[in-house]
């Protein structure tokens, strides 16, 4: 399972990242610093995701730098992976998506 937070209150549009450890799973935690806004479409594509039924959204991670987002993580099929890009492409603030995700 990868899980994201994000640190609010930066102006810095360029993401950082810095994992850590020592959640329960004692997997990195992937840190991103971004703007607000990047911030705000992130957290929308997130839930968009997650309110498509065919997607397992919990292996998904989405960054956004000026409205350029990024997909990460694995999906079970090409299909499922076609789909959450698809979904991401609907929400309003998406400039272009690189989809990086993998099946298996």
């Amino acid at each position: 399972m990868m899980v994201c937070l994000f640190m609010t209150g930066c102006a810095t549009t360029k993401p950082t990242t810095k994992p850590t450890t020592g959640n329960a799973n004692n997997t990195p935690i992937l840190v991103q610093s971004t703007s607000q806004q990047d911030m705000q479409l992130q957290r929308k594509i997130l839930h968009a995701i997650a309110d498509e039924s065919r997607i397992d959204a919990t292996r998904v991670a989405v960054t956004s730098n000026n409205g350029i987002v990024t997909l990460r993580g694995s999906v079970d099929t090409p299909l499922e992976r076609q789909l959450a890009e698809n979904v991401a492409a609907t929400v309003d603030g998406v400039i272009e998506i690189r989809n990086l995700l993998t099946f298996s």
